[in-house]
């Protein structure tokens, strides 16, 4: 009987608090870098990112600025679609792409990296993307489509 009443609650609540709720779509049309977002996340400084099909994207609440990968600068960001981003203690970045490419940025510095996984072994399977990204410890787990965790 007290399940039902939590639920009927609940779902009283939900319609009532619906209204509160207020959605923006941005567009490229508004700077974002394309129209394909796969990753939303608000690191700590309370900046938005997303990872889209052009690169990184952050947003401070009234315009975007985009990060994308330059082939003659080893401090750019990864190369690929970004699938998944996560931040570490540090602030930092971490991007995880759809060709299974992994890298790093640092939003203070505006600089960032790719570290090859596969180069030094050959033994694993170059995955086809990057699902997501998880800390534990001193540790960085990757699940990844194509080659496990």
């Amino acid at each position: 009987m007290k399940k039902a009443q939590l639920v009927t609650k609940t779902f009283f609540l939900s319609f009532v608090l619906a209204g509160q709720v207020e959605f923006e779509r941005f567009t490229i049309d508004d700077g974002l870098s394309q129209n394909t977002v796969y990753e939303t996340f608000q690191d700590s400084r309370g900046y938005l990112w997303m990872g889209t099909q052009g690169g990184l994207d952050r947003f401070n609440g009234y315009e975007f600025k985009q990060y994308e990968h330059e082939s003659n600068d080893s401090l750019s960001i990864t190369d690929g679609w970004i699938r998944c981003l996560k931040e570490d203690e540090d602030g930092r970045l971490w991007l995880g792409t759809r060709d299974g490419n992994f890298g790093w940025f640092d939003p203070y510095g505006e600089i960032g990296g790719k570290i090859d996984l596969y180069e030094n072994h050959p033994g694993i399977n170059r995955p086809e993307r990057i699902e997501d990204i998880f800390f534990h410890k001193d540790y960085i787990f990757l699940a990844t489509i194509g080659s496990g965790l």
